[in-house]
């Protein structure tokens, strides 16, 4: 769900409950508590992601490029390619 940061703020900072604030700013009330329950927690960007928009379809164009060469993605393949692709990258997990 999109909604400017403003709303959260605004929505953080009322004294509707949750589900009234939820209702009336448009953000979800598990935002609205999280944030209530923990002001440390900073704005935005909702999970970290490991690979910028390029590597991402970068990665994805192999495994569409996979069936054309006969191979089946399966989770192990799919698995081992990903990991291959993050060392040469520089990331390991």
């Amino acid at each position: 769900m999109k909604y400017p940061v403003q709303k959260l703020v605004d929505a953080i900072n009322s004294d509707l409950s949750s589900i009234e604030a939820s209702k009336h700013f448009k953000v979800p009330e598990r935002t609205i508590r999280s944030h209530r329950q923990n002001p440390e927690q900073k704005f935005g960007g909702g999970r970290y992601r490991c690979l910028n928009n390029e590597q991402e379809d970068f990665l994805l164009s192999i495994f569409k490029l996979l069936p054309e060469y006969g191979f089946t993605i399966t989770a192990d393949v799919a698995f081992k390619l990903s990991n291959e692709y993050f060392k040469s990258i520089g990331l390991s997990f």
